[in-house]
Order: structure tokens, then sequence, then C-alpha cells
């Protein structure tokens, strides 16, 4: 019988040795280099595991990725990267990825990985360490202090609770402990009165599109056309049932995990809506007053506080609804297209803004933020590589713009614009000759 084998792409020579020494005696270990521009890789026919490893200065293992994925989809696979960004972990999960890691991870959450996904493999901890429980990498360590907050003299290391926007009194959603919570950017989640609520994936869109609409009530006909499309086209009171089942769904779950006695959805004259017996606080909603006040502060000719900018950066976690397929519902990609072009463009004042008042090192640690909520963004990597070459730093300058055409052949399969082009090759006449 053929030996389970583990396949690691990459050069991390510590990683290698110690997937050798820990599961080397089970399983075998068969080492790819991750060679431009595609790796030759073996057959899968036996491998039950592949770890990837990335290095974001060296090469994009992406497409490798897809092409495991495609090739053989029940096989985990496992990232360790040198760029534990929030964005960057998304991607990895977005192309197939079981779980991400940084590089420099604690041996132990190495062994307990290799444990979740190989057949029959057990580690033991040293004595007298306790095993976490419950806790996954990917949320632990994605939410890590970012480099904007770093860079601002008086703020690095204080929570965001504490940081007030001048000229405007706005909770931000991260503060609330009691009512309903939600949280729309990045990954939806439900929390009411401090208990956070599960729900399945089709009543937890349902739910979302009634409180992101709240207070407007709907029709059994218009909710079922919405999220059933084809079924209420074709077999109309399937469709009603199907909706029928997703709200009761919603109802046992929000008795049983949260203990609300009433009814959180009613009907009433032939509409269902929402009832709300306490506050609703939403990220996206806290989102729009941030950059409507910044819109009304320019319209009048004021100065933008700095800590107003920067407030906007932390409130946009993500993509509206990041966990629902594009392809889903069309209202999400929508709002999900608003919403990330109104982030841009404040993104884009705020490093113009840093730019023209020739902070320039403050200016780079915006954009990198600004790069790691939204990594598409072409005119923040222009405004990065215009910052590197006035900072002398040339080198910097080039691999930004390298950075951006591989971003954009990989996930668009376009070239930067024009006006980036006549941008890079100005400034390597200009600033870096």
């Amino acid at each position: 019988m053929p030996t389970p084998t583990v396949l690691f792409l990459g050069t991390h020579a510590p990683l290698l040795q110690m997937l050798r020494t820990e599961v080397g005696a089970r399983f075998s270990i068969t080492h790819v280099l991750p060679s431009s521009p595609t790796p030759i890789i073996p057959d899968l026919e036996n491998v039950i595991m592949v770890v990837v490893q990335h290095d974001s200065s060296q090469q994009d293992v992406l497409p490798s990725m897809r092409q495991f994925r495609r090739d053989a989809p029940d096989i985990p696979i496992i990232v360790f990267t040198s760029d534990f960004s929030g964005s960057n972990t998304r991607t990895f999960l977005k192309t197939g990825a079981m779980d991400v890691y940084p590089v420099e991870a604690n041996p132990g959450d190495m062994l307990a990985c290799l444990e979740a996904y190989l057949p029959g493999y057990k580690w033991a901890l040293p004595k007298g360490q306790k095993k976490r429980v419950g806790q996954k990498s990917t949320l632990l360590l994605a939410t890590a202090a970012t480099s904007v907050m770093a860079a601002v003299p008086g703020l690095a290391g204080m929570p965001i609770r504490e940081l007030s926007v001048a000229g405007h009194r706005m909770e931000q959603p991260e503060s609330y402990i009691g009512g309903l919570d939600l949280k729309f950017l990045g990954f939806f989640s439900i929390t009411i009165n401090g208990k956070q609520v599960e729900l399945a994936k089709q009543a937890k869109l349902l739910f979302a599109y009634m409180a992101y609409h709240y207070p407007r009530a709907f029709s059994r006909d218009h909710l079922a056309r919405v999220f059933w499309p084809e079924k209420h086209e074709n077999q109309p009171e399937s469709a009603r049932r199907s909706l029928n089942v997703e709200l009761g769904t919603i109802r046992k779950s929000l008795r049983a995990q949260v203990g609300l006695e009433r009814d959180f959805i009613v009907f009433e004259k032939n509409n269902y809506r929402l009832v709300m017996d306490f506050d609703m606080h939403s990220d996206v909603v806290y989102f729009k007053q941030l950059c409507q006040k910044i819109h009304e502060l320019r319209r009048a000719g004021q100065l933008i506080p700095d800590d107003m900018y920067q407030s906007v950066i932390q409130a946009y976690q993500g993509e509206f609804l990041e966990d629902c397929p594009q392809e889903a519902i069309n209202w999400v990609e929508v709002e999900r297209q608003h919403l990330s072009a109104v982030f841009e463009q404040v993104a884009e004042q705020y490093s113009a803004q840093l730019f023209l008042e020739g902070d320039y090192w403050k200016a780079t640690a915006v954009c990198h933020e600004i790069l790691s909520h939204d990594p598409n963004i072409e005119v923040i990597h222009r405004r990065l590589m215009l910052c590197y070459a006035h900072l002398g730093m040339c080198n910097k300058m080039e691999a930004q713009f390298k950075l951006l055409c591989q971003i954009l052949k990989t996930r668009f399969q376009s070239k930067p614009s024009a006006e980036t082009i006549r941008v890079y090759e100005a400034l390597k006449q200009e600033q870096c000759a």
C-alpha cells in the first residue's frame, strides 16, 4: 500500500525540517521548490495534505493553490505566510486554503494544525502546558495591530474605542456591548446583548437583508424572489416554503442562543419586518456617518481631522458581506461595489493630503493600511510609489510597481493603467536615475 504523502511547496528550511521531524516517520514528505513561472507539481494520488509556504517578496503561490484545488478538491491546503495581514489571509482562504498561519507561528499551533488535518496523527504538549481549544489562528492573528496606528505619535497602543473623532460624537460598534450589534463589513456577524448568534448560511443572509434595510417591511413574494429567484419563477409555492423554513430557523436560533421570548421577526399586513426592542448598532451605518461628515467638511472648505480619516480606515474592515459569494445575490454586489468606491475615494483623499504635506513616512504607513483592507486600489499603489521615490527608496518604488502588476494580472488578468505606467517611468527618470 502506498505511503500517504505530505506535499511541501516552499523554501523555508525550518518549516520543512519540522514536517520531516514530526510526521516523517508515518508519512512521506515530498518537497517541491516554487520555481517560476509555475512549479512542477507531482502526481497527487497519494497526497493527503498540501503545505504551502508563501514569501510575499519572492513568489506568487496563488496559481499553484488554484491548481491543487482543481486537481484534488478534497486535499486540505495549509498556508504559512510571511505577510499575515487580514487581506492576505482572506485571499488565501478564498483561494482554497483550509487554514493560514504566519511562518513564525508558535510550534504548538503548527503541530495542532497537523493533528487537525493528518488522519491518525497525534501530538503531545510539553508537561504543564494547556492546549488551547476553539481558537483559530486565522481569526486571532488577522486582527493584529495595524501599521497606521503605530505610525502616528501618541496613538500606538491606544484602544480603538478611545480614538475620538473631532467635531462629532459617534460610538464605534466595537465598543457597544448591549442591544443588537451588526457587522456587515467583512464576515457578517450578529451580537445581541453581548451574545453572538450563529446562523446557517441562507438564514444568515436573509437576516442580514432584513436588518440592513430596517425598518422596511417585505412581502413574502419579495423575499422569495430575492433569495430563490429561479425557484420563485418556476415554483413560487416552493420558494415561499423555503422562505418559511429559513424564517423559522432564525426564530428558533434567536430563542435558543439568546433567550429572546418574543419573535424578532413578525408578519403583519402581509409583510415581514424586524421588531426592535433595543438599539441597533451597525458598522456600515458608522462608516457612512464618518464618510458623510468628511464630505460635509470638504464642501465647507474646513480642515478634516487626521483621526477622522483614520477612523474611516479602521471602520472598513473588509468588503460588504464578504462571506456571501459575488454571484449569489445581486443586492449584495451592488452595495459591495458602492461601499468599496466610497472607501477608495476617502482613502485617496487622505493619502493625497499627507503627500502634499510632505509627510511621506506617515503616508506610506497609511497607504499600507489601506491596502491591507483592499489591495486592489491602484491609486494607493501609485501613491506609495511616489512616497518611496521622494524618500529615496527607489528599490521599494520598483517593488511596489511589480507587486501591483502581479495583483492585477492574478486577480483581473489586466495591466496597470496608462497613468500608473506614466508615473512609474517618470519616477525612474527623474527621482531614481
